[in-house]
């Protein structure tokens, strides 16, 4: 299931409940085709929460974490 998403293209058809965590190698491929699809990554703005994991959010909210 988890590789399955790399071969849908353009296809928002993810049912509720289907999300996966991206690790590794499969997290380093989400982030070059968003970085060739969408270089400004949707005006999202990378953070680091207490639990110091990396995570993209609207730039309205970076003072939170």
């Amino acid at each position: 299931m988890a590789i399955d998403w790399q071969f849908k293209q353009d296809a928002p058809e993810f049912e509720q409940g289907e999300a996966i965590r991206a690790q590794g190698s499969m997290l380093r491929e989400l982030h070059a085709m968003l970085k060739e699809k969408d270089p400004g990554f949707g005006g999202l703005v990378q953070v680091q929460n207490k639990r110091r994991e990396f995570l993209w959010v609207h730039s309205d909210f970076v003072d939170e974490y």
